[in-house]
């Protein structure tokens, strides 16, 4: 169970907060939420414990960091060693997905699919 928005404020940011009086849902919730999303539309987990750099395996992770960093409170660099890597990964993956959304008509359709079941899912949950 939740905590109401006015008792979550004093628990550490472990939870999201928004404006709203509703129950939140937990940090964690949404990391797996959003792995789970990704992993469905790409077939490649974004938290896989790897260190390779191929763009199959990095892309997913890119777009995992932006999605956390816009629908949490948490920091680049809490983003960031959430994928074990820095907060500047963090910021250049931004800059690569929203190139991508501006370039490429298929990942932008296919990002916006990602992104709309998030989003229904965490606001449906609040």
């Amino acid at each position: 169970m939740y905590p109401p928005t006015d008792i979550a404020i004093s628990v550490n940011n472990k939870y999201l907060l928004t404006a709203s009086k509703k129950r939140k849902m937990i940090f964690t919730d949404i990391i797996k939420l959003i792995a789970g999303e990704i992993y469905k539309e790409m077939g490649i987990y974004p938290l896989s414990n790897t260190k390779y750099s191929w763009r199959e395996l990095v892309l997913p992770r890119q777009i995992f960091m932006v999605m956390l960093y816009k629908y949490t409170e948490a920091s680049l660099n809490r983003v960031g060693r959430l994928v074990d890597k820095k907060h500047s990964t963090v910021i250049y993956a931004k800059k690569t997905i929203n190139n991508l959304i501006d370039t490429d008509r298929e990942f932008a359709e296919r990002f916006k699919r990602i992104e709309k079941i998030i989003k229904e899912k965490i606001d449906g949950n609040n």
